[in-house]
């Protein structure tokens, strides 16, 4: 069959080489998510010098909607360019988009690594084994999604790859809420439009493990629960009991990844809360999730504080009942602890913090939103359907000194929520759902209880399965063993679908390890697979276009 023919290693071996000494240059360019000007100027000006004949257009409508302090400017917007065919006999060839995303996660040992980071970039570390981290991992490599951009660029700089029409893409910020990608497929006026529009096969570069082909992904609801202060709420009765109920010891991990296998410390915390609220004795002082203040992770702790008119035996009692539960949902997760610590008020302080019956709305809350697994889409390949998950949770009161008083007042609450689909229908009526159940729950006058924080839809799968057989016989040719995927998770692809719904996507990359640290490492060996890929979809538009 002649869509069976595939690049040469001859072909490989150039666009490799040549994209290690782009991914360097890259990677002298402090380009953090929102600080993109730099990296942007620095592309357009490169690919004019590449290609002068190519023209380079930049999106300034998503540029300007950043804010940048001082109006430094410091963001940039999308840029796309047409690369046309190099061979006659390919002029008439099905077009096709590569993409990628020009922001990388800037992490660094300490001030000076950073200080030196923002002057000059990332430097590069080869190792005899065939990785490539930054030196001596003194911060994050910058290989998601440079290696990508600079495959991209590789391809551009070629004279002996021949190709078809070619429409290659670079987001702004994508690690970050996708904002890039949020804004590339409307006109000024919001309207679909923009450079995806037209076009029926596209290859992302962003994936992160070698073989591994993406072929849908999850859309995304981020809510925010809030519950306005009580400024003038009583203190608490000093003859209570205060407690203080830590739960340590999760596994932790992305939310889309771990979320039917791993627990969340909030989740456990509230139902504990929920077995304790039984008096009106019972009120919330503070409830927190310390490790981290993303909503996409599995948090793997949390603290609440509360009064009670129980006995510490008592709240020991619901305590192990919850972790023993838990466990037994999450038979890995067997390092979860729970400690209880019981206190009296000290002297000279003074509590005032949300009454009970507020407390009692913060703990049905927590305990209403879901957390897991909702629906799968197919259980025995582990596609999850339809899921949700809790945090970060703050709710804390300000600490000040009043009439030589230590004074615990004006308690404030805010909860986030992620919720995942690959079903958009469901992403719309999620968004729906949580406005309702913060009004039902924290209030029914006009307050604000709820926010979206963000939306977005998901990618439910091509239309064209040949796209992805291309992909699965261009890696089997290499002896590089494949799988396919559904990820429980965002990824840019899934506005492109949105914009354009004709798109039939493939998601993939080469090996990388402990991304967004200090730690990442490139496999460089992986370049092969993820390069012969790219370069087959390619070709392979000639067959597409004379089926």
């Amino acid at each position: 069959m002649p869509g069976n023919v595939f690049t040469s290693q001859e072909i490989i071996d150039e666009i490799k080489a040549e994209a290690l000494v782009e991914f360097e240059q890259l990677s002298r360019i402090y380009r953090p998510t929102f600080q993109t000007r730099k990296i942007c100027d620095y592309l357009k000006q490169h690919i004019k010098e590449l290609r002068p004949d190519i023209e380079v257009f930049e999106d300034c409508y998503r540029a300007n909607l950043i804010d940048d302090a001082n109006n430094e400017q410091l963001s940039s917007g999308n840029i796309w360019f047409d690369l046309p065919a190099n061979d006659p006999q390919l002029e008439g060839n099905e077009p096709i988009i590569l993409q990628g995303h020009m922001d990388m996660v800037c992490t660094y040992a300490d001030e000076d690594t950073q200080r030196k980071m923002e002057e000059s970039g990332v430097e590069l570390e080869y190792h005899t084994n065939g990785t490539l981290t930054s030196r001596n991992n003194l911060t994050s490599l910058g290989a998601d999604n440079g290696i990508g951009i600079a495959i991209m660029l590789a391809i551009v700089k070629s004279d002996t790859f021949k190709h078809g029409p070619i429409r290659f893409i670079v987001t702004t910020d994508e690690e970050t809420g996708m904002s890039g990608a949020t804004y590339l497929g409307l006109t000024k006026t919001g309207e679909k439009g923009g450079p995806v529009q037209g076009f029926k096969y596209l290859v992302n570069n962003d994936n992160a493990f070698d073989g591994e082909i993406l072929l849908s992904t999850a859309g995304w609801v981020a809510s925010v629960y809030l519950l306005p202060t009580e400024p003038d709420a009583t203190p608490i009765d000093a003859n209570l009991n205060i407690y203080t109920v830590t739960v340590t010891g999760l596994l932790g991990g992305h939310s889309g990844d771990w979320i039917a296998k791993r627990a969340n410390a909030i989740n456990i915390a509230g139902k504990i809360v929920k077995n304790v609220n039984k008096t009106s004795a019972f009120r919330l002082i503070e409830f927190t999730s310390p490790d981290s203040p993303n909503d996409n992770v599995m948090h793997t702790s949390s603290v609440v504080t509360f009064t009670s008119d129980l006995s510490y035996n008592d709240i020991i009692s619901i305590c192990q009942d919850v972790e023993a539960e838990f466990k037994g949902k999450f038979p890995e997760e067997t390092g979860i602890k729970i400690k209880a610590e019981v206190s009296r008020l000290p002297e000279n302080t003074e509590i005032r913090t949300f009454s009970h019956e507020a407390s009692d709305r913060i703990v049905k809350l927590v305990n209403t939103i879901k957390c897991g697994v909702w629906s799968w889409k197919d259980q025995s390949i582990g596609w999850v359907e339809t899921s949700g998950n809790l945090g970060p949770i703050n709710m804390s009161c300000k600490k000040k000194q009043e009439n030589g008083k230590d004074v615990w007042c004006e308690p404030s609450f805010e909860l986030q929520a992620g919720f995942r689909s690959c079903n958009n229908e469901h992403v719309n009526q999620i968004a729906t759902n949580n406005k309702q159940l913060a009004k039902e729950i924290l209030g029914n006058d006009d307050l604000d209880y709820y926010r979206l924080k963000n939306l977005f839809y998901g990618w439910p799968g091509n239309d064209d399965p040949e796209f992805a057989n291309i992909a699965k016989r261009a890696y089997e040719t290499r002896g590089v063993k494949w799988t396919t995927r559904n990820l429980h998770g965002g990824l840019e692809v899934s506005w492109f679908k949105y914009f354009n719904p004709e798109l039939n996507m493939l998601s993939i990359g080469a090996e990388i390890h402990n991304m967004h640290d200090n730690q990442e490492t490139l496999y460089t060996g992986t370049l092969d697979g993820v390069i012969g890929v790219t370069l087959d979809c390619i070709t392979q538009m000639r067959w597409i276009t004379k089926k």
